[in-house]
């Protein structure tokens, strides 16, 4: 997190709550007018509307009162001090889970928000139910796929296998496709 005019925001949690936005208008399911991203600090409000977020992008509390199908919300806070500021406050909580209609996408530092009796009752019982998911468990798998198709891609070039090479290369660009979110924008010391 950084700490600017506007308050605190967090690039990494702006870029993955912009992808999930993306990821989700393209399934079809539910209209740009009927999702929404939220977040405590104005900072933050802007770093997702400056990743071109096709959706409302608003502050809790001038959120207050509204609701919408579906909220993606940006926790912001990531520390290790667990220093959450106003987070804290249970009513912001309330407002951030009780927008949505049908469903609440969480992106925050679990770590963080764990330092909350709140949050942590959250969490916990996110975890229970098998929802609580982590943004780099959730793209591994396609990373480690592509590393793979990387290797084989070489072996069968320097075999002179170019048609099995492009083949290798046609499904590489699906991963990539399906690959949202890079180890780089996971990590913000990278």
């Amino acid at each position: 997190e950084s700490h600017a005019g506007g308050g605190k925001s967090n690039p990494v949690e702006a870029a993955l709550a912009a992808r999930l936005v993306a990821a989700v208008l393209e399934a079809g399911d539910v209209s740009p007018s009927n999702v929404a991203v939220l977040t405590p600090y104005s900072s933050q409000v802007d770093l997702v509307r400056r990743e071109g977020t096709a959706c409302r992008v608003s502050t809790v509390d001038s959120f207050q009162g509204q609701e919408t199908d579906l909220v993606v919300f940006s926790a912001t806070r990531s520390n290790a001090f667990g220093d959450m500021g106003f987070l804290r406050d249970p009513r912001r909580l309330c407002v951030a889970i009780t927008r949505a209609r049908r469903g609440l996408i969480l992106v925050g530092d679990a770590h963080t928000l764990r330092s909350s009796h709140h949050w942590r009752a959250l969490l916990e019982s996110c975890e229970a139910r098998g929802c609580l998911v982590d943004a780099e468990a959730l793209y591994g798998d396609l990373r480690l796929r592509k590393e793979e198709l990387e290797r084989q891609i070489d072996a069968a070039s320097g075999a002179g296998e170019y048609g099995r090479a492009n083949l290798l290369l046609e499904e590489q660009r699906q991963v990539e496709d399906q690959l949202q979110v890079s180890v780089a924008d996971l990590d913000p010391d990278k």
